[in-house]
């Protein structure tokens, strides 16, 4: 998530840090965001998997079904400035 945060730092030209928040601190924030409990449920278990490692690699699967090569995180977020800056 280091890595994440510089990418976004970079494409917006300003700083951005990680602050690991213990898993059960953070998902005991999300009720306060208003989603249904499986929507928050599921979500948790993507945080854990990421904490475990296991979205550590990439994958061809946006090539093979719109033909179109995916985005690194950078250029994503800096074709949307606006959306993150407001």
């Amino acid at each position: 998530m280091t890595e994440l945060a510089a990418a976004f730092s970079r494409a917006l030209d300003r700083p951005v840090s990680y602050v690991d928040l213990p898993l059960d601190r953070w998902q005991a924030q999300l009720p306060k965001l208003g989603m249904p409990p499986h929507i928050a449920q599921h979500v948790a278990t993507m945080a854990q998997l990421h904490r475990d490692n296991r979205y550590d690699r990439t994958a061809d699967g946006v090539e093979r079904v719109t033909g179109v090569h995916a985005q690194s995180i950078e250029a994503f977020v800096a074709a949307r400035r606006d959306f993150y800056l407001g």
